[in-house]
């Protein structure tokens, strides 16, 4: 079957404007004129669009408005637009090639994806440096994403050094078999019953001075 897209340039800008922004489709779709600042260069997201209602909302997910500074693909894209008026959404989200991305992907015979999965690949990008001249802090990242917690960012950065942070921990068994071999190493040598002895007292594991418990408190 040969795809066929009304407006081609229409799906190419949605999807690059969302690979270089991280943007959620619906707060794509609620962008207007006067959320955008190119002499400064930045877009104020604070906006999304329901497309099971139909309407733009003056919310985002979060409640949050936020500040994404906007690169020459986003400024160029937003250039052609700048001339509608200030309160028109700038892009159509509606579109059956938005709508149902994966199917739109399979019809065009690339790797079937969602169209959440621009976002992730966007802020893999940011947090790793691809495509940039430094990698962005995961803070900035998250500020960026407009998350509320760090820990939901990290779900969505596929950082290639995980090698080198959980791999590196120390197993319950391993840690469990490092101190029985430190424990028995400290223990004295068990003692002799002799002739005419009742009984045998027990090993008596030494107490060293000087150790100290170390808090397990979050960072």
């Amino acid at each position: 079957m040969k795809l066929q897209i009304r407006n081609p340039e229409e799906l190419r800008d949605i999807v690059l404007f969302a690979l270089r922004t991280g943007m959620r489709v619906g707060e794509i779709g609620a962008l207007r004129n006067a959320d955008v600042d190119l002499a400064q260069g930045f877009i104020i997201v604070r906006g999304s669009f329901s497309r099971r209602e139909g309407v733009r909302k003056n919310t985002t997910k979060n409640n949050k408005a936020r500040r994404i500074e906007v690169n020459p693909d986003v400024k160029a894209i937003l250039e052609r637009r700048k001339f509608k008026p200030q309160n028109e959404l700038l892009f159509n989200i509606q579109t059956n090639s938005i709508k149902f991305f994966s199917r739109t992907c399979r019809w065009a015979g690339v790797k079937e994806i969602h169209f959440h999965s621009l976002r992730h690949t966007c802020l893999t990008n940011l947090a790793n440096g691809y495509g940039m001249v430094k990698a962005l802090p995961l803070p900035k990242v998250q500020q960026i994403a407009g998350h509320l917690d760090i820990k939901t960012t990290m779900r969505y950065v596929h950082n290639d050094l995980i090698n080198e942070t959980a791999s590196l921990q120390i197993s319950r068994e391993d840690r469990k078999a490092q101190n029985e071999e430190k424990r028995s190493s400290t223990l004295p040598a068990p003692a002799v019953a002799k002739a005419g002895d009742e009984h045998v007292l027990g090993d008596v594991v030494p107490i060293r001075k000087g150790l100290r418990l170390v808090s397990s408190a979050k960072n």
